[in-house]
């Protein structure tokens, strides 16, 4: 017995071989609870207008700043996007100065950023910085979608 009253320390082979199996059963736990981590990105794919909508939209997230010179600089510019587009991309803007978590969940460190999701919610493309409403306009167009047109998927009609 020990002076606190308890059993001496174990020693020896079996000590060892004890101690190996916590310490796996403890990176095991571990493993399992990052495993069942939800995902980092977007909840959901883009639903377009809500319920009764009738196709998925196209979606372009812009994660910025109030207090961030070049996201300000971004407002109008997605401002008049989202006039022109409507119905056929959906824009959402996050403040991830306001909401911490949401830089991580996008997995970004540069704001402004975008992200432009498919219809069904896949990462097609991501931007660090500003940039023009042409460019943005050109980056649908190489991906595949004429947001000039109404909305029906990929230019020729085909799927990504």
């Amino acid at each position: 017995m020990s002076e606190t009253g308890g059993s001496p320390p174990a020693t020896g082979p079996g000590a060892a071989a004890k101690a190996a199996i916590v310490a796996a059963l403890v990176v095991a736990v571990a493993l399992a609870a990052w495993l069942g981590r939800p995902a980092a990105g977007p909840p959901e794919p883009s639903d377009g207008a809500g319920p009764g909508a009738e196709a998925p939209l196209p979606r372009l997230v812009e994660l910025g700043g109030s207090t961030c010179t070049m996201c300000k600089m971004m407002e109008p510019v997605l401002e008049e996007i989202k006039a022109e587009c409507a119905g056929r991309l959906r824009i959402d803007r996050i403040d991830v100065i306001a909401n911490p978590a949401e830089k991580e969940r996008y997995s970004i460190s540069v704001i402004p950023a975008q992200i432009f999701y498919a219809p069904d919610g896949s990462e097609l493309l991501r931007h660090e910085g500003y940039v023009s409403k042409d460019d943005i306009l050109a980056a649908w167009r190489d991906l595949g979608y004429d947001l000039g047109a109404p909305a029906e998927g990929p230019v020729g009609g085909g799927s990504r």
